[in-house]
């Protein structure tokens, strides 16, 4: 029982602490004596107690492990979105002006040339015939009033406050 003392404990591998609390669980039926018996349950208990804390610690570094594994899986596939998303976005800005570019060149190339003096136009302003007035019409009607009159301020009356 000395091997098995709680200054020891934190030093024994799980598989030493299951022997140790095995073998002690099969004596303890052997001992007669109250305070040995006292004793080795007080110490069968500490080895319980050892056994599971070892078992939750490796069962906390393999959880853990996987969350370390995962997060760079998750880290991995985050760069190669990025990757992706950065090749489309560069697509789309490169597609479309490439596209407009060309059509422009095309487009300019199937055009005449108007550097000749045939292509060019002059314009020529039309006179339209104007009315002459007689004296049965009417006077010509105003611009409308919106053009020409100003804005007036007009005060909102609010009713007066109930008593």
């Amino acid at each position: 029982m000395a091997d098995t003392g709680p200054d020891k404990l934190w030093t024994l591998s799980p598989d030493t602490l299951q022997a140790c609390y095995h073998y002690l669980s099969q004596e303890r039926p052997n001992i007669h004596d109250r305070t040995e018996i006292v004793a080795l349950d007080i110490r069968l208990t500490e080895l319980r107690g050892a056994i599971e804390l070892r078992r939750l610690e490796i069962q906390s570094q393999h959880q853990h492990g996987e969350a370390i594994d995962l997060g760079k899986q998750t880290l991995i596939q985050g760069e190669t979105i990025l990757l992706w998303t950065k090749r489309a976005v560069w697509a789309a800005i490169i597609v479309p002006l490439s596209i407009a570019l060309i059509s422009d060149i095309r487009a300019s190339r199937s055009l005449p040339a108007t550097s000749s003096p045939q292509a060019k136009a002059t314009a020529v302003p039309l006179e339209s015939p104007r009315a002459t007035e007689s004296p049965s019409e009417s006077p010509p009607a105003s611009p409308t009033p919106e053009l020409t009159s100003t804005p007036t301020m007009t005060p909102i009356k609010f009713p007066p406050p109930a008593p």
